[in-house]
């Protein structure tokens, strides 16, 4: 995501934060993206299609980044995932996130 200032410009679908503090939530996991979209903490301008689209790839993104404890409760469903992912999931927790890789 990139800040792109103030003026209007144009695009195919606009997403925009009513303020920091929904921003932060929503990237910090305390509130899921469909839950976003129902407390109105954000606007969508556009495509209404393509931000159905964008909210379906946020939650697999949000699936794959935070554990299954931290996914059932931000998700409505998590998206199936097949065991190697699981295993690189894993990999990634043990060895990745200590030494940075």
């Amino acid at each position: 995501m990139k800040y792109r200032g103030s003026a209007p410009e144009s695009a195919d679908l606009v997403i925009t934060f009513k303020s920091l503090e929904s921003a932060f939530l929503m990237f910090t996991a305390q509130c899921g993206t469909c839950q976003g979209f129902a407390e109105s903490r954000l606007i969508v301008n556009g495509d209404i299609p393509m931000a159905m689209s964008l909210t379906r790839c946020l939650n697999v993104i949000q699936a794959y980044l935070f554990p299954s404890l931290i996914s059932r409760l931000i998700l409505k469903r998590v998206p199936p995932m097949p065991l190697h992912k699981h295993l690189l999931r894993l990999y990634i927790y043990l060895v990745g996130v200590p030494l940075g890789l």
